[in-house]
Parts: C-alpha cells; sequence; structure tokens
C-alpha cells in the first residue's frame, strides 16, 4: 500500500509531541525516520527515548536544523517532513522550507502547529505572537508551493486534563476550581498519541492535501462547565466555582511573568474566547479527522479523568453499581432463607419429614409467596440504610471500622438506641459477638412447640413466631457483614492487585466485571448463610 511506503522524516522527534509521531510512524509501517543531533545521542536524558525508537525500527540520522547540507540531504531520503519543533525554532522552520525546496522530492509538509488554528484566532500577547509566527510559517509554506497540511490538534490533554488548567496544580482541584469567563465556551482536548495517530493518517490522505485537518472529536469537546460537572461526578462531590470576569483574566495576563502569561493567554482565548470551536469548520479549508478515521478509537475525556480518581474514590464511582449488586444478592438470599423457614414450619406443622429445600425451589409454586418476604426485608433494609444515612463503601466508618480502630464502644454502640428492624441494630448485634451469642442463647430457649402447633402455616408466619423474626435479622445481619466486607475486598482488589497496571477507566466502565465478580462471591455467601441458619434454628 501506498501509505505502508511512504517515507517520513520527523524534525523535533526527541520533543514533546514529536516522539508520539515518531512512534506513531514507526508502528503503522511507514520507513520513518528522525533528525537527531550529535548533542541529542549523547544526552543522557534522551537516551531512553533513542534506544525505544531504535527498537521499533527507526532510522537515525545526524544532521541539525541549522545545517543546511545535513538538512537537504536527510529530506531527498523521504516523501513526507512532519516538524515538531518547540516553540523556540517556529521561526527557524523557514530554514527547513528553503531545504524542501531544494530537495524537491517531497510530497507533504507538515509544520510545527498541535494546537489551535492559527488562521483564525482573538489571542492576546505573547500567545497572539507565537500564532503570528506559525501563520507566517504557512503564508511561506503557500507561497513556495509545496504540498502541506495543517493540523490543529487544540489542547494536549496532557498538558491541561491532569489540573484542569489550575495554575500551578499538579492534580484535579478536589475543593475548589478556578474557571476563567462564564466555562461556556467549548474547547477540545485530546490524547497525544490519538494526536499522532490522526497525524500519520493523514499524512498521504488525498483528503487532508492543502488542507487543516482538525482534531475535534464530538466526545472530547466540552466547555469548562461540562468539563468540571464531569469530574465532579467522578470524585462524588460538588466543587466550588470561581468565575474570573475576563477583565480580571486579561489584568493577570499583563501582570504575570513567563510562562503563566504565555498559558493564561492560550486559555483565555479558548476558556473565555472560544477560539477552538467559534467557527464551522468548512470543506473549503478543512476536515475533521474523527470524521476521516472513525477507526481511530480515540481516548475520551471521560476516559482520560478516570485515572486521576483515588482508591476511595473509585469506591464511590462505583458505588452505585455494586449496590445494586448487592442490593440483588441481599434479596435472593433472604428470599432463600424465607424458603429453609417455610420448609422447616411446614414440615414442623405436618409432622412429616420432607425432602431438604433446594434454592430452585423459589420457582415452585408452593414457595412462590416467599418472594414477598424477601421483598419486604429488602426494602425495609434500604428504607432503614436511607434513614441512617450509613455510608457502607467508607469502611472507617461501619462498625467493623470502629472496631479496627479501637473504638469498640462506638462500633457495637447500644442496642437499645435503636430501633429493633434498623441496619444499626443489626450491625450492632452481629459485630458484638456477645449480643449474638445472646441472641442464639434466646432461640434456643424458644418452645419448639410454639412452631408445632400452628397447623395452616402461612408465609407471613415468619414475622409471627419472635425466634424467626430474631434469626432473620441475625441471618440479615451476618449478610449485611459479609456483602460489605466482600464489597471492600473487591474493591481494594480491582485497584491493588487483581487489575494492576490497568487503566482505572476500565475499572470503572466495566459493569459486567463487577457483575461477574459478584456471581463468583454470590454462592459462597448463600451457603454460609444456610449454615449460620441452621446453626441458629437447631442449636
Amino acid at each position: 500500500m501506498a501509505a505502508a511506503s511512504s517515507k517520513i522524516l520527523v524534525i523535533g522527534g526527541t520533543g514533546y509531541i514529536g516522539k508520539f509521531v515518531v512512534e506513531a510512524s514507526a508502528k503503522t509501517g511507514h520507513p520513518t525516520f528522525l533528525l537527531v543531533r550529535e548533542s541529542t545521542l549523547s544526552n543522557p536524558e534522551k537516551a531512553q527515548i533513542i534506544d525505544k525508537f531504535k527498537t521499533l525500527g527507526v532510522n537515525l540520522i545526524s544532521g541539525d536544523l541549522y545545517d543546511h547540507e545535513s538538512l537537504v540531504k536527510a529530506i531527498k531520503q523521504v516523501d513526507v517532513v512532519i516538524s515538531t519543533v518547540g516553540y523556540a525554532q517556529l521561526a527557524d522552520q523557514d530554514k527547513i522550507i528553503s531545504a524542501i525546496k531544494e530537495a524537491g522530492n517531497v510530497k507533504r509538509f507538515l509544520p510545527s502547529e498541535f494546537g489551535n488554528d492559527v488562521d483564525r484566532t482573538t489571542a492576546v500577547d505573547p500567545a497572539k505572537s507565537a500564532f503570528a509566527t506559525k501563520s507566517k510559517i504557512r503564508r511561506t509554506v503557500e507561497a513556495e508551493g509545496i504540498p502541506y497540511t495543517y493540523v490543529s490538534s487544540n489542547f494536549f490533554a496532557g498538558y491541561f486534563l491532569p489540573n484542569l488548567s489550575q495554575p500551578g496544580a499538579t492534580s484535579p482541584p478536589r475543593d475548589k476550581v478556578v474557571i476563567l469567563g462564564d466555562g461556556n465556551a467549548k474547547s477540545v482536548w485530546n490524547k497525544e498519541e490519538d494526536i499522532a495517530a490522526y497525524t500519520i493518517k493523514a499524512v498521504d490522505d488525498p483528503r487532508t492535501l492543502n488542507k487543516i485537518l482538525y482534531i475535534r472529536p464530538p466526545a472530547n469537546t466540552l466547555s469548562f462547565n461540562e468539563l468540571v460537572s464531569l469530574w465532579e461526578n467522578k470524585i462524588g462531590k460538588t466543587l466550588e466555582k470561581v468565575y474570573v470576569p475576563e477583565e480580571q483574566v486579561l489584568k493577570q495576563i499583563q501582570e504575570s511573568a513567563p510562562p503563566l502569561n504565555v498559558v493564561l493567554s492560550i486559555t483565555h482565548a479558548v476558556y473565555v474566547k472560544g477560539d477552538q470551536t467559534n467557527f464551522e469548520i468548512e470543506e473549503s479549508f478543512g476536515v475533521e479527522a474523527s470524521q476521516l478515521y472513525p477507526d481511530v478509537k480515540y481516548t475520551t475525556v471521560d476516559e482520560y479523568l478516570s485515572q486521576f480518581i483515588s482508591p476511595t474514590e473509585i469506591r464511590g464511582v462505583l458505588g452505585s453499581v455494586n449496590q445494586l449488586f448487592i442490593c440483588i444478592g441481599i434479596l435472593a438470599a433472604l428470599t432463600m432463607f424465607g424458603i429453609l423457614v417455610m420448609h422447616d414450619l411446614t414440615a414442623a406443622s405436618q409432622g412429616s419429614s420432607e425432602p431438604e429445600a433446594k434454592w430452585f425451589d423459589l420457582f415452585s409454586s408452593r414457595y412462590r409467596k416467599v418472594v414477598s418476604v424477601g421483598a419486604a426485608l429488602f426494602l425495609l433494609q434500604q428504607f432503614a440504610t436511607s434513614m441512617e444515612d450509613l455510608e457502607p463503601y467508607d469502611c472507617s466508618n461501619t462498625p467493623y471500622g470502629l472496631v479496627a480502630q479501637n473504638s469498640k464502644s462506638t462500633g457495637y454502640g447500644s442496642r437499645g438506641q435503636c430501633r429493633w428492624w434498623s441496619t444499626g441494630y443489626i450491625l450492632r448485634s452481629i459485630y458484638d459477638l456477645a449480643c449474638l451469642e445472646d441472641e442464639v442463647d434466646f432461640l434456643a430457649a424458644q418452645s419448639e412447640q410454639d412452631r408445632l402447633k400452628r397447623n395452616n402455616v402461612k408465609f407471613w408466619h415468619v414475622f409471627r413466631s419472635k425466634e424467626i423474626k430474631l434469626a432473620f435479622l441475625v441471618g440479615g445481619g451476618l449478610l449485611v457483614k459479609k456483602f460489605t466486607n466482600v464489597s471492600e475486598t473487591i474493591m481494594y482488589d480491582l485497584r491493588e492487585e487483581s487489575l494492576r497496571g490497568l487503566e482505572e477507566r476500565r475499572i470503572a466502565k466495566d459493569l459486567g466485571f463487577k457483575l461477574y465478580c459478584f456471581c463468583i462471591f454470590l454462592p459462597f455467601l448463600v451457603l454460609e448463610f444456610e449454615l449460620e441458619i441452621y446453626f441458629v434454628l437447631e442449636y
């Protein structure tokens, strides 16, 4: 294929965006060449990058941007030239243009852009001057008749998302966020690997010839308010929002020293003026990358932000999903217990011995009404939980966590202070082993004839017998305890052990995996639950 045979030379390939472009080129099968200075080859800080390029089969060409002869020699070996030089060398790209013109063999030139469309900007200085330099390079390329593609990749995700564009911050905000302007202007953030992938896709595409390639994926085009809302949803917390009016932003730009003034002037152009999205992409001058190349699976902003969530916050994100599975399990297990109780009551009332109840008896008409018992307790427990405002995913606040912190009295509490039906009563009964022993002793002391005298057993008789009711609560409490601990175990294992090395966004999105974990644990819990209840009833 023509695309696979095109030879690509990258100038500035050991820089920030350059290394992604070199890697993307090599991995997609293009014969890839890298112009490197001797000082770069001997630089220990660049050694790892150079070694990686060698592993990928990249051809290193010794040369220098300021050595015209070496530049021409390198360019004559390739079909496409991509410049990824940094800010300080933007103006010096005219030397690359001169070498391309002399070589006479280049089919496409991609100058160092990788940001806003510099011909459609309202930026103020110092960003305005940098954009003007890029614009001047464009005019020179066009004047020389060199085939080109300009890549407008908008914001690098690695620059602006790790701290949500908060100056001086090293991580996304957890308490307060500063928003320039009203936060409604749309911006675009793209992961660097995706920018490189789209760039390499475009080098041989006739649809991008003499056009601007805009990388503006719909899922990555958000207002700053939407970005903040997305982050708030991930951490389960509402941030304090401080809106900075444009007049104050302009004043800060004037009063700040480099590089802060550069960053502020760029973010002013994007977050306040909307320079990245305040115009339509017309066929006469540009194309949009995600539309041209739908096969490229780009990383969304949502997915990118997931890597900054802590283990505690991941538990919060998954809390609602995990709670759903826990609730389903509680309902199923309580229903199973209802079947066991009904089986014992019926057998006792009829004075006969019946086969042991099985889980699939749930589907028989005889036990169908028992489902309502489990459902009633399920709803009751959820109501009690909401009334008590418990936080089952904060292990430090559970009785288990308090006991672990040597706060035994706080963890157990007083059963006299809780309603008999409340989750607190159940948890306090279960976590306090002495209380559990009292309950077992009480059950053992009850007259067996209290159950035997009932000739017509109904499903609601589960609630009439005090010992059965308490057994139900004790068993339910045990189940709550088990499910709570399993929940914490699954959460920590996902983060620390089982999926170590995987991106957290995989954890946050893979509901199927959560269901799989749940299904693995449930049979063991039900089995243990049955044994515990049998012990209580037959003590």
